[in-house]
């Protein structure tokens, strides 16, 4: 571009020069009228040159609006913006040569955490289910929850009924709270489990155990395993109490202290039968076992107490040093001389005629015979 401009500036600086050296007037004319066309085509030769710088400008300012990234190349050098697009221009032309872009997209990974469920409250999950209950009820019975009488389930004398009450609802297990029956202002825990029968419609085996507080610390505990069909349960009740049987406790403890034949029900006794009671009064025990029926007379009653036969037994343990506020625990005549002649009538020697050292000779083996009552 250049070296045209200086040509063109050395043509028009010819004419004047040509002029002075004394070229007549109509030789003048026509010189000048011969300049024209040279003039003409260098002229042309400026607005071809121009409009092709003024292509590749407007070329270039397009694709930059366009923010494609463009490779340009001259004869000599070249310049390379890669990817894009390559423009290769020459005086006259521009040619545009697209190649293709391979846009790489990051990779992205997301990771789906498991949602919490929640929690059920319902009562139903909340309670252990019967079929849980019923095995907590031979777990326990088996093993006592790793305690020894006094304790029973793991529940000791002098606990609070909000420890014990905590305890056993990590088991599904509610304790219900009732008012006590002998102590004013007293709570008195419950706790029940039992086997159910859908033939019955009813437990075949049921254990309940009440917790009297004095001061909101328990310190007496009642138990009670009831059967009440002979044709039901038999063999879980013997299983699960057979470390309570009579034979149990006269190994374990020893001759008891005083030994009852009282029958069920001391107000009205009906027809003759008999609850064998066993009192350990310095050991804050009492264990009581009562058969379905005995076979008796008018006048005498035999008396079978293997487990297989009975319909209930009941525990009550307790700290002896409030035993003064419990009037059904009263037993020996020292501490309740007003029933004297009454307890000493149901006595086993009373009724059996038969020391306790032959009760204990009976009832420490393991198939106890059946005994008989005197007129």
């Amino acid at each position: 571009m250049n070296k045209l401009i200086s040509i063109i500036l050395k043509i028009l600086n010819e004419i004047p020069r040509r002029l002075r050296r004394g070229i007549r007037p109509n030789r003048n004319k026509n010189n000048m009228l011969g300049f024209i066309p040279t003039i003409l085509w260098i002229l042309f030769l400026s607005s071809c040159v121009g409009q092709s710088n003024i292509d590749a400008i407007s070329t270039t300012s397009s694709t930059r609006e366009e923010d494609t990234t463009q490779q340009i190349e001259f004869a000599s050098p070249s310049v390379t913006n890669s990817p894009g697009i390559s423009l290769t221009p020459t005086l006259n032309n521009l040619t545009i040569v697209e190649t293709p872009t391979t846009i790489a997209m990051p990779s992205i990974t997301k990771t789906i955490e498991p949602a919490l469920l929640p929690v059920a409250t319902s009562d139903i999950e909340q309670n252990a289910t019967q079929e849980m209950r019923e095995k907590l009820l031979q777990e326990f019975m088996q093993t006592n929850r790793y305690c020894q009488l006094p304790c029973w389930w793991g529940i000791e004398l002098g606990e609070s009924l909000e420890k014990i009450e905590k305890e056993f609802i990590n088991y599904g297990i509610n304790m219900q709270y009732i008012s006590s029956d002998f102590i004013d202002n007293d709570k008195k825990g419950y706790i029940y489990l039992g086997y159910y029968n859908p033939v019955t419609l009813g437990d075949d085996i049921g254990v309940s155990v009440n917790l009297s507080t004095i001061d909101d610390k328990v310190q007496f505990i009642d138990v009670l395993a009831h059967r009440p069909l002979r044709q039901y349960g038999k063999e879980e009740f013997i299983r699960d109490w057979e470390k309570y049987s009579i034979s149990s406790m006269l190994q374990q403890y020893g001759k008891p202290q005083y030994v009852y034949l009282f029958p069920p029900g001391v107000a009205d006794p009906g027809p003759l039968n008999f609850n064998l009671l066993l009192y350990y009064p310095e050991l804050g025990f009492k264990f009581e076992y009562g058969p379905f029926d005995v076979s008796s007379s008018e006048t005498q009653a035999e008396l079978c107490l293997e487990l297989g036969n009975l319909r209930q037994i009941s525990l009550s343990l307790y700290n002896p040093e409030f035993v003064n506020l419990r009037s059904d625990y009263l037993l020996p005549p020292a501490l309740n001389p007003e029933a004297e002649d009454f307890l000493h009538a149901w006595t086993w020697e009373a009724t059996t005629g038969m020391d306790l050292d032959t009760f204990y000779e009976i009832y420490k083996s393991d198939n106890p015979e059946c005994i008989k009552t005197i007129p």
